[in-house]
């Protein structure tokens, strides 16, 4: 639910129908449930028998204080909390792809290299660069 969390918020009844066209083989959700499925569903996806148990994936990320930062293709830096994976802070002002970036020894400022070859360095508790 929490890797999902955004489209159930947005779309509640296509993640009801999802909910039970993704449901594992041999889950009740899908045996007590199958009939409930609409006749426009035509395909029906393979699903094992099993589930990976992660949560939630956020690529390209570094830890700071229960905190998360990733690099991303639209020029920002997105800062994260690593319980909630609430967006906290985007940091904007390269003008091309963030590819990497690290946090300074003490916590205290965040270092970003973009794919023009330019680096900024950012406070890492105001944001400011």
């Amino acid at each position: 639910i929490m890797y999902h969390k955004g489209a159930i918020e947005s779309s509640l009844l296509q993640a009801y129908i999802s909910a039970l066209l993704f449901s594992l083989a041999c889950s009740l959700i899908r045996l007590f449930f199958s009939r409930e499925v609409p006749n426009w569903v035509t395909i029906k996806p393979a699903i094992q028998d099993g589930w990976s148990t992660c949560l939630q994936t956020l690529d390209g990320l570094l830890p700071r204080l229960g905190r998360l930062a990733s690099a991303s293709s639209d020029h920002t830096i997105k800062v994260w909390d690593a319980s909630s994976g609430e967006c906290l802070q985007t940091l904007e002002g390269h003008s091309s792809w963030v590819k990497s970036m690290v946090f300074s020894h003490d916590s205290a400022w965040l270092a970003s290299a973009s794919h023009n070859y330019t680096v900024k360095v950012w406070d890492a508790s105001s944001g400011s660069c």
